[in-house]
């Protein structure tokens, strides 16, 4: 069963975190799938002069304050970053915060 009958597949690709939290913030109930990397492009909206890029961390960390699991109770959160470190953090976030999100290294996500 589609979760939207009536609607088309909506992909939202943002390569940074100012990209990601402006469309989050925008509808954060709207997505049932999200797909997260640790290392982000730095964002159009940082501040140079600080030098502070932003990471999958911070993105795990907004997400688990804006989209509430109780909200949307379907939302697979996939944690696929090289960074076994990095994916790691995130996952801890989200699965601390009652997410449903597990690690998919690439490889597990490539097709055979």
């Amino acid at each position: 069963m589609k979760k939207f009958p009536g609607l088309d597949y909506c992909i939202v690709r943002a390569r940074c975190y100012d990209e990601a939290a402006l469309e989050i913030h925008a509808l954060p109930h709207k997505y049932d799938m999200m797909f997260l990397e640790y290392d982000l492009e730095p964002g159009g909206f940082s501040d140079p002069s600080r030098c502070v890029v932003k990471t999958g961390e911070d993105l795990a960390t907004l997400i688990a304050y804006t989209v509430t699991p109780k909200k949307c109770p379907d939302l697979k959160i996939f944690c696929h970053s090289m960074n076994v470190a990095g994916r790691d953090l995130m996952l801890g976030i989200l699965v601390k915060s009652g997410f449903n999100a597990v690690s998919a290294p690439f490889r597990s996500l490539t097709l055979k």
